[in-house]
């Protein structure tokens, strides 16, 4: 799905359908808003100790509390006096915030005469930098403000409000803040809840001022000789200039001061769409589960969707102003799509204004003639853009089956596919999103080329100039580091230990393959496969194992829990394949008669084994078990391959409850005898109290040399007992008895038979002779040469 969605997304009928996506969704959820917005086009901005002008400026009230006008005499005017570090602001100001937590003091210069409002903890810190006594005349609490106004200093024409704002502080300043909410966030905010009208900007897309800003201002850049003009436009309204050095954001590609200005955006509101949004996303499944808070949390916090950018690249709105109006409809947006699907995405760029909007357009926009009108020049949000994916990969109405991302997109794709998805068709565009962590070096840092920490995969498929620094992994131990170490949701190491472990687990798993293919060479489906009930104990016993280990891979193959599937590969193949059935069926593959019950029944359960292992190995492993089919005793399934046969179901009948109760107390047994003989358990006889039958389902008789348990503990003999034949073997003193759980007894003690030459078992009743098995196998084997 990802790569159908990459070719396409160039393509003029992607663009266009886009801009149709566009105009359905903004047609019922988008206004014209205002905006704050960090100006530099930037990707990121660092902080720098940056040196500001430091101004104290006087704003004088129009009105002033009832509760401070009664100590003024004649018209003696009092000034509100603000503190700020940007004063290429204050051309923009529209309203000064103020506490009304804390009190507030009209005070009189002692110098100068002026009086002055300021917050009473700020008085210190004005005297100081006026260098000014300051006489407190009247306080006054901070809600009072309210009643107060102001004349703006460059606009004596506008009286302005004082309103409050929890963003004010008497750390630093004179507790009153200039306001201009094109220019700060807070500042914006703010003005939004006080459902203030903003100005237009007076700062343009270079940085300089507007000609809104008036003659004496147009064309300064803000930063540099801006700054100055409004410091000498305000000369006689400031008390004192000084400068100011603080942290303050850079630009981290041209290391220059940034500054915060408001644009014209295009917003979706999402007042409606998050409630949807949230109750569609209930349908959906998260891997990890855990991720679903985060993903409604954020959601839920999301502020209206900007879906704007001002880029020289990009799908642009399809929108054109008369008047700084925005203007677009159904029918334009349906003629830009054919002109884009004639001549290319490039033709709002390139084509003029009179083949973009044709005279019966200019009617349904209800434009005159002599209407002058200009096209928009933004572009669509990627995100906006990105979002639109599911239209063009998804049939009409249908969802994806999963959605494969880094977590770091449940702010990204993830909730622009959701949200536009359920803007035009109330519903998710996915059933299930899986969210995977990135890789990391061996130090734990993130990999980036200017750590020069990055490990090209080729390196790792195909190797290094230095064989030793860089072997060639090839592609299957890749895959298998991606299953076993980066599908777990968290954040994963590349070193080289892991690497290494990774390729001696894949050894292990191409080993066991190995043998089950070495194990077949004379063994025939059609000829040789043994029915159920004609299977030994010990072997149905391997296929309950077997059936056991396909329903939990396969379970966690549909939960894409791979690294718990690898897990149980590496466990099945390591515990119970190699080291239990592949050892104890060795000396029957190699000693019994070639066409005997019970070397095909051993030989039937590695051909099942071959099979089952190849299918659940393949989805991890494909190069590895494509190469196993290649050399498949059966030559019908060598010519199709492991990709061409159905995910079979096992027949019920291998699933016995009888075998799962011995698991337990046989793991049990054999662990115990193993840590008391090691390696020469074949030089021990065991004897088992009787009262325990679950183990007789390998061996049902009392007495055995060759059977399913014997196979298993890898012993000379197995006799079960009663109570008082355990008291006997206690005599001995070479005898060890066990007790283990459930009551069961055992009885370790050196066994009286011989080594016989041929199987290599203590099986032998003489010195020099073959065990009767091996010397009728020769037997017959004579017997056939003779008769060639």
């Amino acid at each position: 799905m990802t790569l159908v969605m990459l070719q396409n997304s160039f393509r003029p009928s992607f663009r266009s359908t886009r801009r149709a996506m566009y105009f359905k969704i903004t047609n019922q959820f988008s206004g014209h808003l205002l905006a704050g917005r960090h100006w530099l086009k930037q990707s990121w901005s660092i902080t720098m100790s940056h040196e500001s002008w430091s101004v104290f400026v006087a704003f004088q009230l129009a009105r002033v509390p009832d509760a401070g006008s009664s100590i003024l005499s004649g018209d003696a005017k009092v000034d509100a006096l603000i503190w700020t570090t940007t004063p290429w602001t204050l051309p923009a100001n529209q309203a000064i915030c103020y506490s009304e937590k804390h009190e507030y003091c009209i005070v009189q210069s002692e110098a100068r005469g002026k009086y002055f409002l300021v917050a009473s903890d700020a008085l210190d810190t004005v005297q100081h930098h006026l260098k000014q006594t300051l006489k407190v005349l009247t306080r006054l609490p901070g809600a009072l403000l309210k009643e107060a106004t102001y004349i703006h200093p460059l606009r004596p024409e506008r009286e302005q409000r004082l309103i409050t704002g929890d963003h004010v502080t008497m750390e630093k300043g004179t507790g009153l803040v200039h306001t201009a909410p094109n220019h700060g966030l807070e500042d914006y905010q703010n003005a939004m809840k006080h459902k203030m009208p903003l100005d237009e900007c007076l700062v343009d897309e270079k940085g300089c001022f507007t000609a809104d800003a008036g003659e004496q201002l147009v064309g300064h850049e803000v930063l540099v000789s801006g700054s100055h003009m409004v410091l000498k436009l305000l000369e006689d309204r400031i008390e004192h200039v000084g400068k100011y050095t603080h942290s303050y954001p850079y630009d981290w590609r041209s290391k220059k001061p940034i500054i915060v200005r408001s644009s014209r955006q295009w917003f979706i509101s999402l007042d409606h769409l998050r409630i949807k949004a949230a109750e569609c996303l209930k349908d959906v499944k998260i891997t990890p589960e855990s991720a679903r808070k985060m993903f409604m949390n954020q959601l839920e916090q999301r502020p209206h969707w900007c879906i704007s950018r001002q880029r020289f690249w990009g799908v642009p709105i399809p929108v054109i102003f008369k008047d700084k109006t925005a203007l677009t409809s159904r029918k334009f947006v349906d003629h830009l799509c054919k002109l884009i699907l004639q001549e290319g995405s490039d033709v709002w760029w390139t084509a003029p204004m009179d083949k973009l909007v044709p005279r019966d357009i200019r009617d349904d926009l209800k434009l005159e003639a002599d209407d002058k009108i200009e096209k928009g020049t933004d572009i669509m949000d990627i995100w906006l853009d990105s979002g639109f994916s599911w239209n063009i990969v998804l049939p009409e109405s249908k969802q994806s089956d999963i959605c494969i991302e880094g977590g770091d997109q449940i702010r990204g794709w993830f909730q622009s596919s959701l949200i536009t998805s359920v803007a035009l068709r109330d519903q998710a565009p996915y059933k299930h999103i899986f969210l995977h962590g990135f890789t990391l070096d061996s130090e734990g840092r993130k990999m980036s080329k200017s750590l020069g920490n990055v490990i090209d995969p080729h390196t790792l498929m195909s190797g290094g100039k230095d064989a030793k620094q860089d072997p060639a992994y090839g592609v299957d131990v890749l895959r298998w580091w991606v299953g076993n170490h980066a599908s777990d949701n968290e954040n994963v190491i590349v070193a080289k230990h892991v690497l290494s472990d990774c390729h001696n687990e894949v050894l292990k798993l191409r080993n066991t393959l190995r043998f089950c293919l070495g194990s077949l060479q004379d063994f025939s489906h059609e000829a040789h496969l043994c029915s159920y009930q004609d299977l030994l104990p010990l072997d149905q016993f391997m296929l309950h194992l077997l059936y056991d280990f396909n329903a939990k891979v396969t379970s966690r193959y549909e939960d894409l829990q791979y690294n718990h599937a690898c897990s149980q590969l590496l466990n099945f193949v390591v515990n119970e394949a190699s080291s239990l059935y592949f050892q104890a069926v060795r000396d029957r593959l190699y000693c019994d008669p070639s066409n005997s019950l019970t070397r095909r029944s051993c030989q039937t359960v590695l051909s099942h084994t071959l099979n089952v292992l190849s299918r659940l190995i393949a989805p991890l492993l494909p190069h590895l078990c494509e190469e196993v089919f290649l050399h498949h005793p059966e030559s019908q399934w060598a010519k199709s391959g492991v990709f061409r046969r159905k995910w079979e179901c096992l027949p019920n009948e291998w699933q016995q409850e009888h075998f799962e109760k011995l698991k337990e107390p046989l793991w049990k047994l054999r662990d115990a005898i193993n840590k008391f003989a090691g390696t020469s358990s074949k030089e021990h006889d065991v004897i088992v109290s009787a009262e325990h039958n679950i183990l007789r389902k390998l061996q049902t008789e009392d007495v055995a040399i060759r059977s399913g348990l014997t196979d298993i503990l890898q012993v000379a003999s197995v006799r079960f007992v009663g109570s008082q034949g355990l008291q006997q073997a206690k005599g001995n003193s070479t005898s060890k008895i066990f007790t283990l759980d459930d009551g069961l007894q055992i009885t370790v003690q050196p066994t009286t038979y011989i080594l016989c030459d041929r199987c290599r078992r203590h099986v032998s009743k003489q010195l020099g002779q073959l065990c009767n098995r091996c010397a009728e196998v020769l037997e017959e084997r004579q017997l056939l040469l003779q008769a060639c």
